[in-house]
């Protein structure tokens, strides 16, 4: 907890190595691939496919049984080479296509990650995204939280599922787009608050 600030928000809370691995639940001694999850990964654009492999990396060591990467094609041969056990899905291009048309198309994942280098321009992937794979778990991280910045009107869609990832500049983003904050974010106070504002503007 942060000690002395419980009035700021009574849920805020650091998280420590410690605390993670207590939430860490032990795997089955019969756990396979199939038992333990299948995740869906939206990554990468041109010249940066090196984020979907840095995601689906963490996603596979974090314990998914199975993970499915979405990146534009341009990334097809980085991501096999490096990612092997990844299932590869393909678009033309990240800004205009989803993994799916339709929310049937995601009762095969039980978790998904939006973010890591789409892009600044990926309004139409993300919404795509955030509207029809509710109501699944959604961790939203990198350039998909600056177009969230942007249209604050979809932040209904996170409600009660979405885990926000923002780095100082993010978060930033963040609190003037969707809080209406004027200027820096400097001292913890001030972070805090607006960690706690954005946690109940997102559900």
């Amino acid at each position: 907890m942060y000690r002395g600030k419980q009035y700021l928000c009574s849920m805020a809370s650091v998280m420590t190595p410690v605390r993670m691995a207590r939430m860490l639940r032990p795997r089955p001694d019969d756990a396979h691939k199939g038992t333990m999850g299948h995740a869906l990964l939206v990554a990468g654009s041109a010249g940066v496919g090196g984020c979907a492999v840095l995601a689906a990396e963490s996603c596979l060591r974090a314990g998914v049984g199975k993970l499915t990467v979405c990146t534009p094609v341009c990334n097809r041969l980085l991501v096999q080479v490096s990612v092997p056990e990844a299932v590869l899905r393909t678009l033309p291009h990240l800004g205009v296509n989803a993994p799916s048309s339709d929310a049937r198309g995601y009762s095969q994942w039980q978790a998904v990650g939006i973010g890591p280098g789409i892009g600044p321009d990926a309004g139409v992937l993300l919404h795509s995204v955030l509207a029809l794979s509710a109501p699944l778990p959604l961790a939203v991280d990198a350039d998909a939280l600056r177009v969230l910045a942007v249209c604050p009107e979809w932040v209904g869609l996170l409600r009660g599922r979405a885990v926000l990832t923002p780095h100082g500049g993010e978060m930033l983003a963040l609190a003037r787009g969707l809080l209406a904050c004027e200027g820096g974010l400097s001292g913890g106070d001030a972070l805090l608050r607006a960690a706690c504002r954005l946690a109940v503007e997102a559900g």
